[in-house]
């Protein structure tokens, strides 16, 4: 068998295949899960709402996250960190921020939310509200647990000190 010749002309393009179909719209919410990159993995997330068009007027976040049973968890190793205090709760303040439940506004199914007012929170805790280039606030609710972990041990540490008070006058 002799050698092979050379290799011909490219031939032209072929026809262009169909259209997949679309991607899965999500139902309207506080936190939409995206880019995955393992099991339980995920490299983002979107939080904000669905429009009605089907456009998006949320914000993309890059985090280190993972699920498990159904709860996130976010980084918090203390190797990642640089502490620089201790979180201070002024707790006449924080009892003034309301607690409610509400409905919003573009929400036809009438299902009802818990949740703050992001103005109120930002007169006590601004690093918890961030302002959006519309105007709108948003609340941190997962910092806001910290927070409340601190109120928690400021009533325990005031506990403490009441219930030695009464040890001591109920001893004397």
């Amino acid at each position: 068998q002799g050698p092979g010749g050379a290799q011909g002309p490219q031939g032209g393009a072929g026809i262009q295949g169909s259209t997949g179909t679309a991607g899965v719209v999500g139902a309207s919410g506080a936190i939409a899960n995206m880019a995955y990159t393992g099991a339980s993995s995920v490299t983002g997330y979107i939080v904000g709402k669905s429009t009605a068009d089907n456009g998006w007027n949320g914000t993309f976040y890059i985090s280190s996250a993972y699920f498990n049973g159904g709860a996130l968890y976010e980084n918090s190793d203390e190797r990642l960190k640089n502490f620089t205090g201790d979180v201070k709760v002024d707790l006449d303040k924080l009892s003034a921020i309301p607690k409610k439940y509400y409905i919003w506004k573009d929400d036809e199914s009438g299902v009802a939310q818990i949740g703050t007012s992001a103005q109120k929170l930002n007169e006590v805790y601004p690093e918890l509200v961030l302002t959006d280039d519309k105007g709108y606030m948003q609340v941190s609710y997962e910092r806001l647990a910290v927070i409340a972990l601190a109120a928690i041990d400021e009533l325990h540490k005031e506990n403490k000190e009441l219930k030695a008070q009464i040890e001591y006058l109920m001893n004397k």
